[in-house]
């Protein structure tokens, strides 16, 4: 089994599903990972399209 491909779609996963923004940092507290590890993910993630980032702040959401 892939730990870091578990670890991508545990966090794609616990984005929001209604959509709502949540930072990086919440993020983290709420999967029990450390913010950067979470926050690499999170740009990974956005670099292929899964996710939008807000263009002023580091909070993120599903993308549509």
């Amino acid at each position: 089994m892939s730990r870091s491909l578990l670890t991508g779609l545990l966090l794609l996963s616990s984005l929001p599903p209604d959509g709502a923004f949540i930072t990086s940092s919440e993020l983290a507290r709420k999967l029990d990972i450390s913010p950067s590890t979470c926050h690499r993910y999170l740009v990974t993630l956005f670099e292929i399209g899964l996710v939008e980032r807000d263009p002023n702040k580091r909070h993120y959401r599903r993308s549509p």
